[in-house]
């Protein structure tokens, strides 16, 4: 071709072009690959810069896209993030109407599903771009209409190749999503011959399908400075598509459409496609489940509260009290916030701190519009002005109180709560007998309640004391060797001078829920350093290695010592040393009538949904062995036959377990000897993207039980606080905080399970986790309801009651109700006559049950998860039947009568 150039004469290339264009003419056969080309930007809704700046990143790429589309009529362009659409419309009015005109073309083409591309294990569906994907999101995206999913980023695991390209994803449930990992590997290839022969020597599903997607473009606005030519090297490629779009020898290349893509594919067999079934585990990244508490504990606290105000309002619409209308406006701009918050790589915590600070922000500004309204709600509940205005079923004390406790979930509750000692002081009678109550260290007053489910209970003294007359708790017992004994009627805890855990008893089965192993230097509540120098990642990356390198903390600064004493709670306080300038404080406590005991870390200085999966704790092929961090939400079990342990938290996501150790992962952190301010040195580690800081207070509940074993994900034990100050050093430690339990090995459990995915002050509340022994299975014995009643507490708030009234009553614990709410497309209507109500099996079994309510029933309507009504059900006046498969989540809409 060379040759046939002669420069020195006009049109000296004519020749040259004519051989190839003749070249190019040469068509393929029918069969040949077919790859379907579509233009694609991934931006990144937060990363290296903050929201502000992807807005006019929008901006610029779109305004391209839409000049290019001008200049090659075939060009086909995705885009997903609902967020940066309503950003540009905001912003950028006549951009947006560009964008829709191109829309209603079909060639610019709005995908996923999502408000951003979130996050996918701490929440078809396009998500490109997220680190990992739960079992649950077929049936999720199934509720929604969307029936096909397309992913690149399991192609970054580093231990196995996933086996397919296009096939079946089958969730929890059974649902299945027809789903596509474009073989290139790339979500923004060049159109190069590289990536056309990747593309098809990578597909992996030869002979069931002949089509693969291809993504083309550059990403987050243009890559970086280098690149100011992106839009003549898009053109660039656009000119390749032309040119190699039919020639023999190579794959097809088409401008195409997800549409266009999915129904070719559908054209085929598809029984012949093979299944994957269970969560999409990305095998890389498993940092992200750890890194930046304080934005994960603020995701999970202002999830529970956003749906603490929905079912608040919810009971007030149906009540129709004046001045207390359903806050849609507020509910509307607090979920989207804390949505585009959930963005994969800002609850993940790989974003620099300007990002961080942004996030934050947000989270404090939603903290402050929800606060109130919650107050105001339960105010409102507890005045008892709605039984004066309307009869409902309720429950008379006889005695009207002061003090009302608001329950938000639909069984009912039995524990100790803290009550203000001026609110407790305005309760009737409350001088005539207190022996069944105790003062704490705050000048609080802990009671003992019986608490309706969801709804409100009037607390009267007189109940307080009939329940603090019941068997008392054991009082502390401190040996000579250092070891502490804590006792209630159901738990035995021995703990030694490290505040470690040597012996936990359930005392219904006689088992010790721990194996001391003093040789091996094993414990429960066992804190742990391990260095951490990822590969590849330094804000996402863990690797298998770190566990090599275990560190546990035993020089004492203060042995444990009691810190509370009384009939109804018995705690005491230890701290150890990390360095010379850092320490770590935790409080460990067991409650009359708990069934587990609660572990919180107040301090640590420096001088750091729906459903559940069952998980191997071995690693006997390299699948398994890959998996040595994975996600967990609220609990993690353990378990044999009759007998078990549970790990319950209420902020943490990274766990793993290897036989009968269960770790829980707290925090990654540098630890500094010479810090260059103040007495804090202890901040997450990260040198990219920047450092930044970690900030929380982390606490935790082990709940033994007997029965199977499941886990969150993967459990370990352990409580972190940390400062919020920044510190630079010139020579840190980087590691990666962690807690630690050996469990009972009578025998050693094959498999664990977990959940996979689901009133505020200032700042979060601090976090704890709590342990859990128990006997018969994990779901029998409660351990689902316990890690909901950690996760939202029973709430006090001050009013005139003596009636109680509950709003939703399931009679079947292995039916959620998780939802209560009015329905998006009437909420603004503030009828309250239609709820929303929605709920899903837990066990993992067929269940049938009972909703009943108070309020007079009028109609019942199943729905999907747009809440659009699928069917009509039949129903009694104050209750309907519910028919449930395991894992099934349903929604329902009710109507009731004003």
């Amino acid at each position: 071709m060379v040759n046939l150039c002669t420069l020195d004469q006009e049109n000296g290339c004519k020749k040259a072009k004519e051989v190839a264009r003749n070249f190019f003419r040469e068509k393929n056969g029918d069969s040949q690959f077919t790859i379907h080309a579509m233009g694609h930007a991934h931006i990144d809704t937060a990363w290296l810069w903050p929201y502000a700046e992807t807005v006019r990143k929008c901006a610029r790429t779109w305004s391209t896209v839409i000049q290019l589309m001008d200049k090659y009529p075939d060009l086909t362009f995705v885009c997903s993030q609902a967020q940066q659409f309503a950003w540009v419309k905001e912003n950028y009015p006549a951009l947006y109407q560009k964008i829709k005109a191109k829309a209603a073309e079909g060639r610019f083409i709005p995908v996923g599903g999502t408000w951003v591309e979130m996050d996918g294990n701490v929440p078809a569906f396009w998500l490109p771009d997220t680190f990992g994907y739960s079992a649950q999101l077929p049936q999720i995206m199934n509720g929604v209409g969307i029936r096909r999913f397309l992913t690149i980023k399991i192609s970054w695991s580093l231990v196995n190749k996933f086996p397919h390209t296009t096939f079946w994803w089958q969730g929890l449930d059974g649902t299945r999503s027809l789903s596509h990992f474009p073989p290139a590997d790339n979500y923004g290839t060049k159109i190069d011959m590289k990536s056309v022969m990747k593309t098809r020597q990578g597909h992996k599903d030869k002979g069931r399908t002949n089509d693969a997607i291809m993504l083309y473009g550059y990403s987050d606005g243009g890559e970086d400075q280098r690149k100011l030519r992106t839009l003549q090297n898009t053109e660039t490629m656009l000119e390749r598509i032309e040119r190699l779009h039919d020639t023999d020898g190579l794959p097809k290349i088409t401008n195409s459409t997800p549409d266009l893509f999915f129904q070719k594919v559908e054209e085929n067999d598809l029984e012949n496609l093979c299944t994957w079934v269970g969560e999409l585990y990305l095998e890389m990244h498993q940092g992200t489940l750890t890194s930046q508490a304080k934005i994960k504990l603020w995701n999970r606290r202002l999830e529970i509260a956003l749906q603490t105000v929905e079912k608040v309002y919810s009971m007030l619409a149906v009540l129709n009290l004046k001045g207390s209308s359903y806050p849609c406006d507020i509910l509307d701009k607090s979920w989207k916030n804390v949505l585009l918050n959930q963005f994969h790589d800002v609850l993940p915590g790989s974003s620099t701190q300007e990002v961080v600070k942004d996030a934050c922000s947000i989270y404090e500004q939603v903290n402050a519009d929800i606060t109130p309204l919650l107050q105001a709600g339960l105010a409102s509940l507890s005045s008892g002005a709605w039984n004066r205005k309307r009869k409902v079923q309720t429950q008379n004390t006889g005695l009207k109180s002061s003090v009302v406790i608001f329950n938000p979930h639909c069984w009912k509750r039995s524990e100790v709560i803290s009550i203000p000692g001026k609110m407790f002081e305005q309760l009737q009678n409350h001088s005539q007998d207190q022996n069944g109550i105790q003062h704490d260290k705050k000048g609080n007053i802990l009671v003992y309640v019986e608490a309706q489910s969801l709804g409100v209970t009037p607390l009267s003294i007189g109940k307080m004391v009939d329940h603090g007359k019941g068997e008392e708790l054991k009082q502390w017992t401190k040996f000579d060797d250092g070891n502490v004994i804590l006792e209630n009627e159901n738990l035995k805890a021995v703990i030694d001078k490290c505040g470690r855990i040597r012996s936990l008893i359930h005392k219904k089965s006689g088992l010790d829920a721990f194996l001391d192993d003093t040789k091996k230097g094993f414990h429960g509540n066992q804190f742990l350093l391990y260095d951490d120098i990822p590969m590849f990642w330094d804000a996402w990356d863990i690797m298998d290695y770190h566990l090599e390198t275990r560190q546990p903390l035993t020089k004492i600064i203060e042995e444990p010592e009691k810190y509370e004493s009384g009939i109804l709670r018995q705690s005491i306080k230890f701290k150890l040393e990390i360095s010379s300038k850092s320490s770590v404080e935790q409080e460990i406590s067991l409650d009359r009538g708990d069934t587990v005991l609660r572990f919180h870390t107040t301090r640590l200085h420096m001088k750091f949904k729906f459903g559940h999966l069952k998980r191997p704790t071995h690693s006997n092929t390299s699948w398994d062995w890959a998996k040595y961090e994975v996600t967990g939400h609220k609990w993690a079990d353990m378990s044999q036959h009759n007998w078990g342990v549970s790990l319950l938290n209420d902020c943490k996501y990274g766990h793993s377990t290897e036989h009968n150790i269960m770790r829980l992962s707290l925090g990654v952190f540098v630890i500094t000897q010479n810090p260059t301010i103040g007495v804090v040195s202890i901040m997450v580690v990260c040198d990219h993207p920047k450092p930044t800081i970690g900030v929380g207070v982390h606490q935790l509940t082990i709940f033994p039980h007997s029965g199977m074993s499941v886990i969150t994900q993967n459990p370990t034990i352990g409580v972190v606080s940390i400062s919020d100050v920044f510190v630079i050093t010139k020579t840190p430690l980087l590691v990666w905080l962690s807690t630690q339990w050996y469990v009972c090995d009578h025998p050693k459990p094959n498999y664990w399970c977990g959940c996979p995915h689901s009133g505020m002050s200032d700042h979060p509340k601090p976090n704890h986790w709590c342990g859990c022994p128990h006997s018969g299975t994990f779901q029998d014995a409660g351990v689902i309801q316990a890690a909901y009643d950690l996760n939202n507490p029973l709430t006090v708030s001050a009013g005139q009651l003596n009636e109680a009234l509950s709003m939703f009553t399931v009679d079947n614990p292995a039916i959620i109700l998780e939802t209560v709410k009015l329905p998006e497309d009437t909420a603004d209507q503030n009828s309250g006559v239609v709820l929303v109500l929605r709920l899903y099996e837990a066990f993992g079994s067929h269940a049938q049950g009972t909703l009943s309510t108070p309020f007079p029933v009028i109609t019942v309507a199943r729905c999907n998860l747009l809440e659009e009504e699928e069917s009509q059900m039949t129903h009694k006046d104050h209750s309907f039947h519910i028919k449930l498969t395991p894992f099934q989540v349903v929604s329902f809409l009710v109507e009731f009568k004003k």
